[in-house]
Order: C-alpha cells, then sequence, then structure tokens
C-alpha cells in the first residue's frame, strides 16, 4: 500500500476509470462476440 495519502483527484480518477472499464468490457465481448 501507498505510504502517503492518495490525493482525492486520483482516487475519483481511478474509480471512474475502473467504473468505466467494467461497463465497456461486457459491451467489447457483446461486440465482438
Amino acid at each position: 500500500m501507498f505510504k502517503n495519502p492518495v490525493p482525492k483527484w486520483r482516487q475519483a480518477s481511478f474509480v471512474l476509470i475502473v467504473t468505466t472499464v467494467v461497463l465497456v468490457i461486457p459491451n467489447l465481448s457483446r461486440f465482438f462476440g
């Protein structure tokens, strides 16, 4: 784990990226499938 606290904008962008990936991957698999 990080010793320094993670900045709020980094944490928010990370959550946003993870949410986008989770939502996009099923659509991609359905598109290519």
